[in-house]
């Protein structure tokens, strides 16, 4: 038992920093993502966005708003929609996006 311990807690140890690797890198491409589409570079932000939802394993409510933002305003109005809808079927209620993303996803 005790060598099962050690052995948990070696593997904890020794994984800790991958995990903050992937931290690190989701929060430069989520930064990255957002400057681009403030500046207007959609297919940057889009790029970057991908980045991040890798090194994360998952998408955030931002990350979707910037992915479905960033097609609608490129008027890739396919895939705008189509993020929109899978998005909305998941999206809480009191997401500061979702309102945003009905309105756009109604206008589609």
């Amino acid at each position: 038992m005790k060598k099962l311990s050690f052995i948990l807690v070696s593997l904890l140890f020794a994984t800790s920093p991958l995990f903050a690797q992937d931290y690190a890198r989701a929060g430069a491409a989520l930064s990255a993502a957002s400057e681009a589409y403030k500046s207007g570079d959609y297919r940057a932000a889009l790029s970057s966005v991908a980045d991040f939802e890798q090194a994360m394993g998952k998408a955030t409510a931002y990350s979707h708003y910037l992915k479905i933002m960033s097609y609608y305003k490129l008027k890739d109005y396919e895939n705008c929609k189509q993020q929109a809808a899978a998005y909305l079927k998941t999206a809480e209620t009191d997401d500061d996006y979702a309102p945003e993303i009905r309105n756009i996803f109604s206008e589609l």
